[in-house]
């Protein structure tokens, strides 16, 4: 994974490449919460605490971004989570905000350096081109036609 993030740059299409860690890392939690030895109610306990920690922030970026729909708001998509959490949830503590803030910092760059773009841009971006571009009947006529001339 660090040979992939460092030396290629990672991918342009969100966090595709490391949708395999997913599992391994929650395979990896219980296998601690084994070897912590933990009795059986504190380690469920904390493997559903590490589940619903997990989901604040996707769908924060969820609700922030779901209604984009035209090119110019979704073209390098870059949505604070900052102010997305402050409009949903007006008293979101600051240590939330802080964790929020060093977020944006790291989802901006990488957006930047075109790097984990949202799918929301390319879900707006498909719907651009089918709209702009010829379809393909229209298109192999209009080469025919080059073609003859």
């Amino acid at each position: 994974m660090l040979y992939y993030t460092i030396v290629i740059g990672g991918d342009h299409f969100e966090y595709r490449v490391y949708s395999q860690l997913v599992l391994l890392i929650f395979i990896t939690f219980l296998w601690l919460l084994n070897a912590l030895r933990l009795r059986m109610q504190s380690a469920a306990l904390l493997f559903a605490l590490f589940i619903v920690l997990s989901w604040p922030v996707p769908w924060l970026h969820w609700y922030a971004t779901h209604d984009l729909n035209d090119r110019a708001t979704t073209v390098v998509m870059r949505v604070p989570m900052v102010k997305a959490a402050q409009r949903a949830f007006p008293q979101t503590p600051n240590f939330v905000l802080s964790y929020l803030r060093a977020f944006d910092q790291l989802q901006f760059w990488l957006i930047g350096h075109s790097v984990c773009m949202r799918h929301q841009e390319h879900k707006v971006f498909y719907l651009y081109l089918t709209e702009t571009l010829p379809s393909r009947p229209k298109a192999r006529v209009c080469r025919t036609l080059a073609i003859r001339s």
